[in-house]
């Protein structure tokens, strides 16, 4: 792998998408125990809930665009010439097709809405389910040490 070399541009790009993607799963959860620690309500929650859902939106559609535009001049397609395509070599020609196939789909601001809309009921549902879970957890740990207390004191 070259660090210097545009060679690594197109298998470095997929990494940067999967992590920002892994980022934005892994936000919720984070976000529900940094909110309990604080001993904060849902209120809080909903709060970042939305800034987040917003950050990882926008974020996330931006690289995306951002990446393509990279990739198109990394394969030699440049749209201020006449003939766009004179740079491109033909094992491209494919791949610059499909990635201006791409970007001529909705643009990344429409997209990063639905994004934004897909995000808040995620986060809405993981909410919900750390709810319901994560007492259950501390019931089950105050009653093994209700017993055990009961049992030690005991003669």
């Amino acid at each position: 792998m070259q660090i210097n070399g545009s060679s690594t541009l197109p298998e470095l790009l997929p990494n940067i998408d999967l992590a920002i993607t892994i980022a934005g799963l892994v936000a919720p959860i984070l976000l529900y125990f940094g909110v309990r620690r604080f001993s904060h309500s849902g209120g809080f929650y909903l709060f970042g809930m939305v800034l987040l859902s917003a950050i990882f939106a926008k974020g996330s559609c931006w690289f995306e665009n951002y990446s393509d535009d990279l990739l198109l001049s990394h394969y030699g397609y440049d749209e201020s010439l006449v003939d766009e395509f004179r740079n491109v070599t033909e094992e491209n020609i494919d791949k610059v097709e499909a990635l201006l196939q791409n970007k001529a789909t909705i643009g990344w601001r429409h997209y990063a809405s639905i994004i934004f809309a897909v995000n808040m009921g995620y986060y809405a549902i993981i909410y919900l389910l750390l709810r319901l879970i994560v007492p259950l957890f501390k019931t089950s740990k105050g009653e093994a040490g209700r017993k055990e207390n009961k049992t030690s004191l005991a003669p």
